[in-house]
């Protein structure tokens, strides 16, 4: 696809475009031991990874936006830069504190920071971190999670959204406890933070029309989903994203920008 010029063509002739980065963790080799990376090392990609990422954007002249600047842009009737895209984590880990917020601290940049406020507040794991931590018969004994304060400080940069209290299915609960679940959410993110959200990712990437109904009348304007390929404004409350996973290559990177997703999920 690269070598061909279809990648090169497609760019051409689809100049305006807006693309969601989504990942999860940022490993480094100076705290990955510390923060027990290697149990969920198939969500992180390495640091200097994420700084090639950003250089190659900039460089390429895409504008780094987040939720609130893209709601103000709409709400004027102005349209996004030609090349615009936002950089996201989910879940709220400690290593994009110590390692990601550093590089867009560096750069300047906004990016955006879905948390999940039970494992802020140390309530809850993800599932398969425990089960992988209790067969190794490993105690987990650092943070794996920011904290309030640690989030707090990434504010200045960081957009922060929401990505539920427990991270359960939200296609699993009844109206009322969904409704909870959204509300208790926003409210923790506000009095934490002092930000109200305005952008939820789905955990799991699990959603349904009922979903999508109840999220919209929580007050969000935008919801991100797992599916993959380039966002669409029109459909704000299923914006699909780019992955980029752990053995991807850089030449991988540049066509997930370009014509890879619409090949892709042609095929599919």
């Amino acid at each position: 696809m690269y070598l061909s010029g279809i990648n090169f063509i497609y760019n051409k002739i689809f100049s305006q475009r807006f693309f969601l980065i989504g990942g999860h963790s940022v490993s480094a080799v100076e705290n990955k031991k510390d923060l027990h990376n290697d149990f969920y090392e198939e969500l992180s990609i390495d640091k200097n990874f994420l700084e090639k990422e950003i250089e190659y954007l900039l460089k390429n002249g895409y504008v780094f936006l987040n939720f609130k600047k893209i709601d103000e842009l709409l709400n004027n009737g102005e349209k996004l830069p030609k090349k615009s895209v936002v950089m996201y984590f989910d879940d709220g880990f400690r290593d994009v504190y110590l390692n990601a917020y550093p590089i867009f601290k560096k750069h300047n940049l906004p990016f955006v920071l879905f948390i999940t406020t039970d494992f802020v507040e140390q309530k809850r794991f993800l599932p398969r971190i425990v089960e992988r931590a209790e067969k190794s018969g490993i105690k987990i004994s650092q943070r794996i999670f920011c904290n309030w304060e640690e989030i707090r400080q990434m504010s200045n940069l960081a957009e922060i959204g929401a990505h539920g209290v427990s991270h359960v299915d939200f296609v699993d609960l009844q109206e009322v406890e969904l409704k909870q679940e959204l509300l208790t959410s926003i409210l923790k993110i506000e009095d934490n933070v002092g930000q109200r959200p305005v952008v939820l990712s789905f955990p799991h990437g699990k959603y349904n029309q009922r979903v999508k109904n109840l999220v919209q009348d929580a007050g969000f304007k935008f919801a991100v989903t797992t599916r993959r390929g380039n966002a669409d404004l029109s459909n704000r409350f299923e914006l699909r994203k780019v992955v980029i996973y752990p053995e991807d290559s850089f030449l991988v990177f540049k066509l997930k920008l370009g014509i890879y997703y619409k090949i892709t999920n042609l095929l599919r």
